[in-house]
């Protein structure tokens, strides 16, 4: 996924990993699991970084 995004090396690090138990649910706001997105009725999260 980050070689897919070109995100150096020396980034990926620092780029937030969601996890539901073991499982990986969200790579910041870059990359969402399928399995959990909301469905078209459904409410869901948006996630985002903010930096200062």
């Amino acid at each position: 996924l980050f070689q897919d995004l070109s995100i150096p090396s020396w980034m990926r690090d620092s780029v937030p990993l969601v996890f539901l138990d073991d499982e990986l649910v969200a790579v910041s706001s870059l990359w969402s699991n399928p399995h959990y997105l909301p469905g078209p009725d459904e409410e869901g999260y948006v996630f985002s970084i903010h930096h200062k």
